[in-house]
């Protein structure tokens, strides 16, 4: 993996003001930019926000609402899975 390829224009993270630099995607080959829509996890804060763009180039990064943020989970297979699993096991204790 490069160095150059995790640079990003500097911005500031939305909760406490850490300033980016860098982005690595947790899935493929680790070395594509982030897109509008994609999800960050400050590594000072452990916040979660998610990158936004003009005309294609990410310029920032907006605070995500405590829904947004479960959404975000709940699309994440394994997050997802382990809530099936609670839900099934809420019901078989009914019966």
């Amino acid at each position: 993996m490069s160095d150059e390829a995790n640079v990003i224009p500097s911005m500031p993270c939305p909760h406490c003001g850490y300033v980016v630099t860098r982005s690595t995607l947790g899935i493929g080959d680790g070395e594509s930019p982030p897109n509008e829509g994609d999800i960050s996890l400050c590594i000072e804060c452990g916040d979660l926000s998610e990158f936004t763009a003009e005309n294609g180039t990410v310029t920032g990064l907006r605070k995500l609402n405590a829904y947004q943020i479960l959404r975000v989970l709940m699309a994440h297979p394994q997050v997802g899975n382990v809530s099936k699993e609670i839900k099934a096991g809420r019901s078989s204790r009914k019966t």
